[in-house]
């Protein structure tokens, strides 16, 4: 009982991210990768089947892979999300009035997370590539 419990609460959390990331494809300012990403790690908890559906995917697929088997982000999500989070930061320490504390603790949060983002691999290495099959 407990064991379908927690598959149906994984499957649940999965396509509730998988929606919010769905959402992110219309809404500029919401991310879609890190969502299909958890949606990813969810369903690899819940549902190998729908695990399956999701790295297979002929639009998201490639992402989730390439993020299971290096831990990759391409460069255009790391130009991205770097020139979404920069000037928000930028616009919101410049015409707020945020005591200095929260400011210093955004301030680091955004570089961190820029840090985390750009020390990743853009590409997965040769050894990891998948192979095309030759004609």
């Amino acid at each position: 009982m407990l064991v379908q419990t927690w598959r149906g609460l994984m499957i649940a959390l999965g396509w509730t991210s998988l929606a919010v990331g769905a959402l992110g494809v219309l809404l500029p300012l919401l991310p879609t990768t890190p969502f299909v990403l958890l949606a990813a790690f969810f369903f690899s908890r819940g549902s190998k089947r729908l695990h399956r559906w999701l790295t297979g995917h002929p639009r998201f697929g490639r992402y989730v892979r390439d993020w299971e088997a290096e831990q990759v982000i391409p460069p255009v999500g790391k130009y991205a999300s770097t020139v979404m989070m920069v000037p928000s930061v930028g616009w919101a320490a410049a015409t707020r009035d945020i005591p200095l504390l929260p400011l210093v603790l955004m301030l680091a949060t955004v570089a961190a997370v820029l840090w985390f983002i750009w020390t990743r691999p853009s590409r997965r290495s040769a050894a990891e590539r998948p192979r095309r099959p030759t004609p």
